[in-house]
């Protein structure tokens, strides 16, 4: 599953980055679609598409806001002070496809899309319940962004004229670097060329993109939370958190004095403090941002 991505880059740098020049752009992409580090289905995006709709007739590919959470053509006008369901549909399982009535139909149609992510998030679960979010990101420094591929969808709304454009993103299990995190992924498009013959040609290709991964703020996990701190490595956070504890610590190993102004191999009223002794024992606030320290570390 993949349920929230961030986007650090603008529509209109997106655009530039996958070569698609602004007399083929769709929608209101000014005021309807900008960066955000907390991308949550209902959000609108920048979404890349093919389409003979250009003055040559020919396919080519173009771009235009969409929301993420697919909305079916054929879906009811909601009811007044309603809004559509976008959680409902913001995935859809690549090994299924053709065996759903709403996205084999999608299929046929030609309704394909890449969306183009800086990095999406997962969560860990963990020991009595509990689950640790994970930004994961592309491996290559010179990878600005991630491709999903996704199909699309257009509502319109007979009363009003109102068009809305909905996507969701194919998922897959996932490749074996990060099987540790969770049992899906989004279908990652190999570069340009790959997003390229999955618009043309309806390839999701076989290649590998390589990721790389940290855990981050459980802050992310409120949608309304939207600052650089949700793809930030919560490990730097804590370093900056207890600067002076790590100074402790390292004063400690070099037989200075450590948390508590105790030194390795002194003999205190506590015993001796040998360089595996637990760093809790320690008074005060230095001890207790040891213990911290290294509680997150072990």
């Amino acid at each position: 599953m993949c349920g929230r991505t961030a986007m650090r880059a603008s529509f209109e740098e997106a655009c530039e980055a996958f070569g698609v020049p602004p007399d083929r752009f769709s929608g209101s992409p000014s005021t309807s679609c900008s960066p955000s580090y907390n991308v949550c289905p209902g959000k609108t995006t920048a979404v890349f598409f093919s389409s003979k709709e250009g003055a040559e007739g020919a396919e080519q590919v173009f771009a235009r806001p969409m929301a993420w959470g697919l909305v079916p053509g054929y879906a009811k006008r909601p009811e007044p002070g309603k809004f559509h369901d976008f959680w409902r549909m913001f995935n859809a399982r690549s090994e299924s496809l053709a065996e759903s009535p709403i996205f084999s139909r999608l299929l046929a149609q030609g309704k394909r899309c890449v969306v183009p992510v800086s990095g999406f998030y997962e969560w860990k679960k963990k020991d009595a319940g509990k689950k640790e979010p994970y930004y994961v990101f592309p491996k290559s420094s010179s990878g600005q962004f991630l491709l999903c591929a996704a199909l699309y969808d257009v509502w319109s709304d007979k009363e009003t004229g109102e068009r809305l454009y909905s996507y969701a993103i194919l998922t897959r299990e996932p490749h074996r670097e990060i099987a540790w995190l969770h049992d899906r992924q989004p279908v990652l498009l190999d570069g340009i060329d790959g997003a390229t013959s999955w618009l043309m040609e309806g390839c999701q290709g076989q290649g590998h993109v390589p990721l790389r991964w940290h855990p981050v703020s459980t802050k992310v996990g409120n949608v309304n939370f939207d600052q650089p701190e949700c793809i930030e490595d919560a490990r730097q956070a804590v370093l900056r958190q207890h600067k002076g504890s790590i100074m402790d610590l390292f004063a400690a190993g070099r037989g200075g004095a450590g948390a508590g102004g105790i030194r390795l191999g002194e003999a205190s009223s506590k015993g001796t403090l040998g360089p595996r002794s637990p760093v809790k024992k320690a008074k005060g606030k230095a001890g207790k941002d040891a213990k911290a320290l290294k509680s997150f570390f072990l």
